[in-house]
Formats: structure tokens, sequence, C-alpha cells
């Protein structure tokens, strides 16, 4: 389409954010965010997994959390980077697909919960013909039909619009809606708003035409009831799914309306449209999962039995003296695990190695909270070096946080042992958590190989977009290693030993206590390692020889030393973290033996070490974070002279 009014492709986005909270909201925006996906793919899995929840109810259900990751996807990335980024400019086109996929959201959710409705009115008020009218084929065809209704009227919606010229290039939302894409078009926009409000209205009378009759109609059935427990459980079931449409409803149509009103504050039209996108995802698989009883005690069995079976099924012909045990679950007698720690150490240290150890958290945490507050308080931060060393702090401080306060918490309050599930969980997060080290220590090399041996080429090469894009691929790629480690070995009979002679729960210490041969689990486990491992290394020795030759070819001493001086900070980083790794990794497998104290002392030096002393090495050897901290201390310590002088004026 022709562009007259010659508008760039790029709309700027009117999202204004103090520097004080940039951080803060960050942090919560990707835990939601995070939150909402875990719930809704668990409540996805739970149902397709099972196959006693394919019945029509359930299968509506699935719908809801699908819709739900479409609205939440469209809206998250995009939000969080304006956030991280400070960048208030998405392309016309990213604008419009993201509008269109949180409209097919939003119509999509109406749908749904007024198919739910539905079905609940069937299920309660004419019981005898549910399984007659209810069936599943019969469901499919609704599921169907609700799906392509939305994509056709929503694809209606945006052939409208598009076929408007553009004019203006600022958005007043935070994210992009048909509603505001519209402010930026200068024709008349008649048929659009006529098709628009014919839209909601219908949606809205036949919606709530449906849940209003079918939940009178309940309720007027379940007082007639004279069984009281069949009428509690009626309400229960309406009730939650009445809570679900109102809450959509109520914060839907004020989204609508507050664009027709124009004394409506703009910070409340956004916090309420924000609120439709957030809110109802992040409850929706919450009272579902909790609420319904089938949901939550499927959900449970699948956690235990049933999720690892369609990957475990492909390891069969190497365990097939095995596979009669893994076809009923985990049979063990194990229920928890008791972690020794440092096996000879002699109790009347153990007040002190935990008070040793929890120092160590806490400066971990202190020293890597400094460098994501300097990060997000300091813009000159604001570049892909100082991005992967947020990354690298982040993980740190998860790392510690999986490990540490569990072996405090023996030390300190003799409290050794941990359940059989929460064992599996932290070596999952382990071993995710180490892979994501290992990458993100890649991207540091690639950063300073492109910066050192390519400078021309660099800011084009490297720039903050590609590195979070490298960033969200390092933490979605970890997830394959460690899980098949726990699919592999959670279904293991564990029926002799439950003591881990360690400070955490790994995959050596863990599968060395099953009754069967370590060798098919432990050799894929250890070349999943080794990749993660080895593979990063390879381009780091690479990169770094690269460096060094070019660093020695520099004629001016007082660059070359400044560019050593950079270098050797993620030298010593790297040399921390993969070293003794590997040391421990190749030594369990190719037969080498040491005490169990050396090998524990070992690992939790290389587990420990990295995550405190990385802070540190980074505000005393990368000048422009240095200059930051002094930044933020100065800044600090004006404004408390600034209040003692108010205060003694």
């Amino acid at each position: 389409m022709d562009n007259p009014y010659n508008i760039t492709s790029y709309l700027e986005i009117d999202f204004e954010l103090a520097y004080e909270g940039v951080a803060t909201t960050f942090l919560l925006a990707a835990l939601n965010y995070m939150v909402i996906l875990f719930c809704n793919i668990t409540l996805i899995l739970t149902i397709v997994l099972n196959r006693s929840l394919h019945q029509p109810m359930h299968l509506i259900l699935l719908s809801l959390p699908i819709n739900d990751l479409i609205g939440t996807t469209a809206l998250f990335p995009q939000v969080l980077k304006e956030i991280l980024t400070d960048s208030k400019k998405i392309h016309y086109a990213a604008c419009i697909t993201q509008a269109f996929f949180i409209h097919i959201y939003a119509g999509g959710t109406v749908f749904i919960l007024t198919a739910m409705a539905y079905d609940r009115y069937i299920a309660i008020c004419h019981p005898l013909r549910y399984n007659t009218v209810m069936t599943n084929a019969h469901i499919m065809k609704v599921i169907g039909i609700t799906w392509m209704a939305t994509v056709v009227v929503i694809a209606v919606l945006f052939f409208l619009l598009l076929r408007l010229p553009r004019c203006r290039s600022v958005l007043t939302q935070p994210y992009c809606d048909n509603p505001s894409l519209l402010t930026l078009v200068c024709a008349d926009t008649s048929i659009n708003n006529i098709y628009g409000l014919f839209l909601v209205a219908f949606t809205q009378v036949v919606a709530n035409a449906t849940v209003l009759y079918t939940y009178l109609r309940i309720l007027i059935m379940c007082y007639k009831s004279k069984r009281s427990d069949t009428k509690a459980k009626a309400l229960q079931t309406c009730a939650t799914h009445l809570i679900v449409f109102l809450l959509l409803e109520c914060l839907g149509l004020f989204t609508i309306i507050s664009y027709r009103i124009k004394n409506v504050s703009p910070y409340l039209r956004r916090f309420i449209g924000l609120s439709t996108l957030i809110f109802p995802p992040t409850l929706n698989p919450i009272i579902y999962g909790l609420k319904t009883k089938e949901i939550r005690e499927k959900l449970v069995y699948v956690l235990r039995h049933k999720l690892c079976f369609p990957l475990v099924g492909a390891f069969r012909a190497t365990q097939g003296h095995y596979s009669s045990t893994m076809s009923e679950g985990n049979h063990s007698g194990v229920t928890e695990f008791l972690l020794t720690g440092f096996p000879g150490l002699h109790p009347q240290y153990h007040g002190l190695v935990s008070a040793l150890l929890f120092l160590v958290y806490f400066l971990t945490l202190v020293g890597n909270a400094t460098i994501i507050f300097l990060f997000a308080a300091d813009r000159r931060l604001h570049k892909p070096m100082y991005y992967i060393i947020l990354n690298l702090c982040m993980c740190d401080a998860l790392f510690s946080t999986t490990t540490l306060p569990k072996i405090i918490s023996k030390y300190w309050f003799g409290s050794g042992s941990i359940s059989f599930m929460a064992c599996f969980i932290q070596m999952y997060l382990v071993h995710y958590l180490g892979s994501v080290n290992s990458l993100i220590l890649f991207l540091m090399a690639l950063d300073r190989y492109l910066a050192i041996c390519h400078p021309l080429t660099y800011s084009n090469a490297l720039k903050m977009s590609t590195v979070h894009i490298l960033s969200v691929m390092a933490w979605i790629i970890s997830n394959v290693g460690p899980l098949m480690m726990v699919i592999r070995a959670y279904p293991l009979p564990y029926c002799a030993s439950n003591v881990i002679n360690h400070c955490y729960c790994d995959h050596i210490g863990i599968t060395l206590l099953a009754c069967t041969d370590r060798a098919p689990y432990g050799f894929p486990a250890f070349i999943m390692a080794m990749i993660f491992l080895l593979g990063p290394l390879a381009f780091i020795v690479f990169s770094y020889s690269s460096i060094i030759a070019a660093v020695l070819k520099i004629a001016d001493s007082s660059g070359r030393m400044k560019t050593l001086s950079t270098c050797s900070t993620q030298l010593i980083i790297i040399s921390l973290y993969y070293l003794p790794r590997c040391f421990v990794y190749l030594a369990s497998n190719v037969g080498l033996r040491f005490s169990v104290d050396v090998r524990v002392v070992i690992i939790m030096l290389y587990s420990l070490c990295p995550p405190m002393v990385n802070p540190l090495i980074y505000c005393l050897r990368a000048q422009d974070m240095k200059e930051s901290l002094w930044r933020q201390l100065n800044k600090r310590s004006i404004s408390q002279k600034t209040q003692v002088s108010a205060v003694c004026g």
C-alpha cells in the first residue's frame, strides 16, 4: 500500500517508566510471564496426557490455556523488550501482528467461556441427555467453529483497518490494538467503527445472554435439588466459571468503553487494558487446576508417573530388564533422600560451616543484586557486554538459591532430608542453570571476539536485539540436557540406600543409588554434559586465542594492556567455571577415584566461588561498572547529606 503521508515504518509507543522502577517492573513482568507459561502449559499437558480427561468439559477447557498463551505471548515479549531496552519503537507490521493475536485472545476467551457455560447447563439441567448431546465429536465441531469464527471476524476487522492510510505514528497504549491503531488513521473510519461496535455488541449479547440464561437455569436446578452435596458441588463448579467470565467481561468492557470517553485517564485505561491480558491468563489455570478435583488429581499423577513416559519409551531398547518396572511407575521404597554434606566434617564444626555458607550465600545475593541494580539504574551500561553479564548474574543468584539454603539448614538446624520430588527438582535446576551459565560464557566470549577482532562490524553484528535473542535462546536450549537426565533417572528403582554423598542433589549422586546398571543412564548424561561444556569451551579457546593474537599486533602498549585487562576478567571467570567441572565429569566416567570429601569440596568450590567472585571481578576490573558504582554511591551520599542539612537547618 502506498504511503502518501511519508510516514515511517516504525511506530512510537507512549510508554514512560521512571528509572527507579525499571528493574522492579521488568522482574515482576518476567516472573508473571513465566508463571503464566508454566501454569498454562502444565494444564495443557495434564489434559493431553491423561485419557480420562478426554471428556467434553475438559476438551473445551483445553482451548482456554492455548488461547491464554496466544494472548500473553503477543503481549509480554514486546513489553519486556520495551522495559529493558527503553525502546519505544515497534515496526508497523509487528504492531499489526500483535494487535491481531491480542484480539484473537479476547474474542476466543469470550466464545470459549460461553461454550463452557453451555456445557455446564447440559450437564446439570439435562444430565440424562448429556452423553448424547455433548459427545466428543460434537465438542470438537463446536471448538473448531469457535476458533474459525474468531479468526474470521478478527481478520475482517484488520482488513478494514489496513485499507486506510496512516498519517500518525504515536500509539497511546503500551501495546497495539485496533482502537489505538485507528487513532493513527487520517481517513473516514465510520465503517470500521460500525463493524467494531456491531462485533462487540453481537459477541456481548450472545455471550452474556447465553451465560445469564444457563447459570440462572443452573441456580434454579440446584435449589430444587434435595441433595445438599450435589447442590454444593454444582455451585462450586459454576462459581469458578462465573468468576473468570465476570472478571474478563468487566475488564474488557471498560477498556472498550474507555476509548469512547475522552475524560478517562490514559493511565487507568492502560492499567485496565493490561489487566485484561494479565489477570485472566494467570488465574485461569490456577482456578481450574486447584478447584477442579479431576484435574488436580490427574495433575499429581501426571507429574509423578506419566509425564516422563513418552520420552522414556525411546530408551527402552537398552532397558529391557527394566521395562516392566517403568510401565508401572516408580515403585522404590525411597520417599526422601539424606544429604550428607561434607561426610568427614566433625559435628563441632557444623555451626562454623553453616555460618560460612550463609555468609557466602549472602555475599552472592548482595553482589549479583548490585550488578542487576546498576544495570537497571544506569543506562550507560545498556550495552551488549553488560546485558550478557546481567544474564550471568541472574543465573548465579538462582543457582546459589537452588543449592545453598538446603545445606545451610542441614548444618544449622539438622535438617538434612529432602523429599523424593524436591530432590529431582533440585537436580533439574542445578544442571539447567549450569547449562545456562555455560552458554552465557560462550556469548561473553563471542562479544569480546567481535569487539576486538572485528571492531568495525561489531555494532552491526551484535546489536542489543541480537543479544536479547541469543540470551533467550540460551535459557530455552539449556532445558534439553537436564530434562533428559530427570526423565531417565526419575523412574529408576531406588531400593537400597537413600544417602546422597553431596551437599545437593545432582545426576551422579542420585543415579549411584539406583538398583540397576548405571551405565545406560550415566553415559548419555555424560555426553550431554560434555556437549554443553566442551562445545562452548572450544569456541572460547578459539576466540581468546584470536584475541591474544590480535592484541599482540597492537602497537600501542597502553591499548594492548587495556584490552588484555578486559579479557583477563572474563578468562578468570571462565577458568573458575570450566576447569573443575570438566575434571569432575571426566574423573567420574573414566574410573579415576578419589575420596568423597575431596570430590564434594571440589564441586562446592566451583559451585560457590564463581557466583560470589563474579560481581567483585566486574566491579573491580570493568571500568564502566566501577564508574557506575561510584556514581550511585556518590548520588546516595549527596542525597543523605542534603536530607541531613535540611533537618539541621
